[in-house]
């Protein structure tokens, strides 16, 4: 009797590797759901990632890689990047309407408008250039201030300083312009009352030019103004320089210039048979050295 109950209470020898089969099943399904838990975050936390990126991008290859690798990921997300897809593709055919008609303002109101975009770098370097080519084209000192001004890292900055201390060196000056109104009031005074000295101090040694004849003289001017004093029955010359004037600066090889001045000029006549008076106006074109010396005029009647 004590021989059985001793057998009774023996374990048998499959109960425990069915215990141990079930413990394992339960860990491998455990694990497993784990496992597939796992890879599911990781998934959405790169769809997440993958959205605020492209949220943040104005780049249609950004958002297009987004749509296309997250094909099975949230409605609203991929709601929100077409529709943001939709207008970047709205402000890239703006930007190609801008290259087909192509111009400064029409750049800058590009880059206004969408100062982030991808393309305002390339804008900003088409703007440089261009506004270049206009200042070029202007060639005025105030047009290579404006660049420097608008362009201070620009490409060619250094360039425009360079034109601007050029083109300015050959700007007249409000002095030079009343040096030269008053040379010429000095040698047609000089000229209407016969003075020979004065007229002298109007010219330069040599002339290129006089009434139309090449290297004259002091000497042709001299006999010039005799001759209009000759008639005897002469009673009075004058001149009047009118407003209408237009003086150019023009360099020279040695650093120096020159000015081309071109003024409209009145000449009365009066003789003692009034019949014989005469009125005429006459445009004179002149080279004046830049000591104020006249070196080349010429005058050629106006008519009506």
């Amino acid at each position: 009797m004590a021989e059985t109950e001793t057998e009774q209470k023996k374990p048998k020898k499959g109960h425990g590797c069915l215990v141990t089969a079930i413990i394992l099943c339960i860990l491998l399904v455990g694990g497993g759901g784990a496992l597939v838990y796992l890879k599911q975050q990781d998934k959405n936390e790169t769809e997440q990632r993958a959205y605020r990126a492209a949220l943040n991008s104005m780049e249609p290859t950004v958002l297009r890689h987004y749509l296309d690798m997250h094909a099975d990921g949230p409605k609203a997300h991929r709601d929100s990047i077409m529709q943001q897809l939709r207008v970047v593709e709205g402000i890239e055919s703006e930007w190609n309407d801008v290259l087909r008609n192509l111009s400064s303002d029409r750049l800058r109101s590009f880059v206004k408008r969408y100062p982030k975009n991808v393309h305002v770098p390339d804008a900003n370097i088409r703007i440089d250039s261009l506004d270049w080519v206009a200042a070029s084209a202007e060639n005025t000192a105030e047009a290579y201030q404006r660049y420097m001004t608008e362009h201070a890292y620009g490409s060619h900055f250094d360039e425009a300083r360079m034109c601007y201390d050029k083109v300015a060196s050959l700007q007249v000056s409000d002095d030079e312009k009343e040096m030269l109104r008053q040379l010429f009031h000095n040698y047609f005074v000089a000229l209407s009352q016969g003075d020979e000295s004065r007229l002298l101090a109007t010219l330069a040694p040599e002339l290129t030019t006089f009434m139309h004849r090449t290297k004259t003289s002091q000497q042709e001017v001299l006999l010039y103004m005799q001759k209009l004093h000759q008639p005897a029955d002469l009673k009075r010359i004058l001149y009047r320089l009118t407003n209408d004037w237009h003086i150019e600066k023009k360099p020279l090889d040695d650093d120096s210039f020159f000015f081309n001045v071109t003024v409209v000029v009145d000449q009365s006549i009066s003789y003692t048979n009034p019949e014989k008076d005469r009125f005429d106006t006459y445009k004179v074109v002149a080279i004046v050295t830049a000591g104020g010396r006249i070196m080349g005029l010429n005058m050629q009647k106006m008519l009506g």
